[in-house]
């Protein structure tokens, strides 16, 4: 599967813009923390994400503390993590990313995003779910990836019913990302599902607010909702079935249209017939009642004794010859009846023996 979405473009322009990151007098330009925060967003923005997070475990920057106090810092930890591959991080790196990201708990990113703007505190908690999402693959736990999605499936309720509220679909967008996060990833990573609608109507069943609040217009095609996007997406990715397939099942479904039946019978629906299979199968041998065939042969013994059988033999030629049929036979066919009329005495007394 691939790899979740990268982090939102908006917090790393919130990164580079803030104040925290800038030079702005000379208490800053002093300031130890400031320094190692710079650094540690240089390499972010080299595209060493590993590198940045290295800086952060060595200057001490990954304690809790710092994420309370600084929603900038927490923001970058969130985009180097989202882009990093937990495989390739070392033992203290991962141990953090564990500590952090095993809770599966958005209200922590919430609380350390509480004073931005709600789309701002969205996109800051679908980075903070991605990191639980990889981290959970890392560990390869079911269980982790069970209580991230219903960790994920309530954060989409609230925030679906919290936009409702408001009454401001600005942050509809995000609500989608959020949603195709779930499906996509969460959802069809835990439970091995494949991607189908079924899985969008599960949802909107959980949380209504969500078809709702997607009926907004998409600001790339204004006449095209959000959730037509999403069912386009969605249907996109559905598993295709062959045409033959879906030729059988359409000539199983469809009904027939009605005939004109003949006179004196019935309009009853006529039952269709399933094709008729050409291959030649044996029949069933029907059960051998021994005890009656045993009987017969004992009732007959006396009369296939070896010395009675040439006797019926020649009495049956002799009988043949008579009424003038022996000579219309070849006498190679003739010979072998012999034979066969011979070795019958002995063959039933084989039979017997068995």
């Amino acid at each position: 599967m691939s790899s979740p979405p990268k982090s939102n473009t908006k917090l790393l322009d919130e990164l580079l813009e803030n104040n925290a990151f800038q030079p702005n007098d000379s208490k800053h330009l002093q300031s130890e923390t400031y320094v190692q925060r710079q650094d540690c967003l240089n390499a972010f923005l080299k595209g060493d994400c590993k590198g940045c997070l290295e800086k952060m475990l060595q200057t001490g920057l990954l304690r809790c503390e710092h994420f309370e106090n600084s929603p900038e810092l927490w923001k970058l930890y969130l985009s180097a993590c989202s882009q990093v591959k937990f495989e390739t991080l070392g033992i203290s790196l991962s141990k953090a990313a564990r500590s952090n990201f095993s809770e599966f708990d958005p209200s922590r990113a919430q609380r350390i995003l509480a004073q931005e703007p709600l789309c701002e505190q969205m996109a800051g908690t679908l980075m903070y779910l991605t990191c639980c999402y990889k981290c959970a693959r890392a560990e390869n736990s079911i269980g982790m990836m069970k209580s991230l999605e219903v960790a994920s499936r309530d954060y989409i309720r609230d925030c679906s019913e919290q936009i409702e509220r408001s009454g401001d679909t600005r942050e509809a967008s995000q609500v989608l990302e959020l949603v195709w996060f779930y499906m996509f990833y969460v959802q069809s990573e835990e439970s091995q599902k494949r991607m189908s609608s079924l899985l969008y109507e599960q949802l909107c069943k959980f949380a209504p607010g969500v078809s709702r609040v997607l009926q907004t217009s998409s600001e790339n095609k204004p006449s095209v909702t959000l959730e037509s996007q999403l069912i386009s997406r969605i249907e996109a990715l559905a598993p295709k079935r062959s045409s033959m397939v879906q030729n059988c099942q359409h000539r199983k479904l469809k009904p027939s249209g009605p005939r004109a039946l003949p006179s004196g019978r019935s309009s009853e629906t006529t039952p269709v017939l399933a094709p008729v299979s050409t291959t030649v199968k044996p029949d069933k041998a029907a059960p051998l009642n021994t005890s009656k065939l045993k009987a017969l042969v004992i009732r007959l013994q006396p009369f296939l004794s070896s010395k009675f059988v040439p006797v019926m033999v020649f009495a049956l030629l002799l009988a043949l010859k008579k009424a003038q049929k022996v000579t219309a036979l070849p006498n190679k066919l003739a010979r072998i009846l012999v034979i066969i009329l011979r070795r019958l005495g002995g063959i039933i007394n084989i039979i017997l023996s068995i």
